[in-house]
């Protein structure tokens, strides 16, 4: 029998539908060896997704999908596995990426509305 790994998973804390603790539930019904949660521009459901993954003997990859605008006009998803949630740098660096991503959203939507 294969095992299957899925490096690439979105609970609803960003664009998913399920709960971290149900996307690992499903993941072990799929036979599946190994997982990552990669919210877009979060980690808040890694720690419970990694509790879970536990109970379920799956491998548990600690990720994030990182959005970033390139050139002012492209956003660009920047997967980043194996990363270190408790690392400080890490976390300021999160919190400015947002900021500066709401930023240049902004940007962008105040040109389109002057343009249109």
């Amino acid at each position: 029998m294969y095992k299957f790994i899925d490096l690439h998973t979105h609970s609803y804390i960003s664009d998913g539908s399920s709960s971290p603790p149900e996307i690992i539930k499903a993941e072990y019904k799929n036979n599946l060896k190994a997982i990552s949660l990669t919210d877009h521009d979060s980690i808040d459901g890694i720690k419970e997704a990694s509790a879970v993954s536990k109970k379920y003997n799956i491998e548990f990859l600690t990720g994030i999908e990182i959005n970033s605008l390139y050139n002012h006009k492209r956003i660009l998803h920047i997967i980043g596995l194996g990363i270190d949630i408790n690392n400080k740098y890490f976390l300021n660096s999160c919190t400015n990426n947002e900021i500066r991503q709401i930023i240049e959203v902004l940007k962008l939507l105040i040109d389109y509305t002057l343009i249109s």
